[in-house]
């Protein structure tokens, strides 16, 4: 039986997924939680093999994904963590990537496409849907790191460093730091410059 834990702040949607799930004989809502705060700690208590988490839900820059996944998959046993979000963002797949402990689907996936990959991500594959995984082989080659592309992402619109410092939780001289790594290896002017080019690569 895969034990599974759905996080939606929408009270409509968590109703709606448990209802989906149960209609599986091997698939089992063991709970719900509508904010991530804590998240790891129910998961500790229920232990899930899984967590079907909205993305938007982690937070407004979805700067923690990835430290979630590995939280999650560094308990015994490991969680396993299905993010579903409405937008396949680069800066939205990258910490899924680099965590290496979780799916993501766009929320639009068919029921029978979502339960399909619940019990291939349960059984430890990385599952990301066709759109998505586009996305994520754009991101293979790219060459920012995942600091680099949080970063250029948010001052490529005109932000200064100290909101991105902010935003991300560092401190000015690594955003800095990050950005002059980032633009000389897009090749841009300024963080404008450096992200149009990024995003003509696909890579923020």
């Amino acid at each position: 039986m895969i034990r599974v834990v759905v996080a939606d702040e929408s009270s409509l949607v968590r109703t709606t997924l448990s209802a989906l799930l149960a209609t599986e004989d091997d698939i089992s809502t063991v709970g719900e939680v509508d904010t991530c705060e804590g998240l790891v700690d129910a998961a500790a208590a229920w232990r899930p093999d899984l967590v079907l988490l909205d993305l938007d839900l982690v937070d407004a820059t979805h700067a923690h994904a990835g430290r979630l996944a590995e939280a999650l998959h560094r308990q015994d046993p490991p969680v396993r963590l299905l993010l579903l979000t409405t937008l396949g963002r680069p800066t939205s797949v990258l910490p899924v990537l680099s965590a290496k402990a979780g799916s993501m689907l766009l929320k639009n996936t068919a029921p029978r496409q979502m339960i399909e990959a619940i019990r291939r991500t349960a059984a430890g594959e990385q599952v990301l849907c066709a759109e998505l995984e586009t996305t994520a082989d754009r991101l293979r080659n790219s060459p920012l790191n995942e600091a680099e592309t949080a970063v250029l992402d948010r001052m490529a619109c005109g932000g200064g460093i100290a909101d991105a410092a902010a935003q991300l939780g560092f401190s000015q001289s690594v955003v800095q730091r990050h950005l002059l790594s980032a633009l000389r290896k897009v090749g841009g002017r300024d963080a404008v410059d450096g992200g149009r080019k990024a995003r003509a690569n696909g890579w923020v």
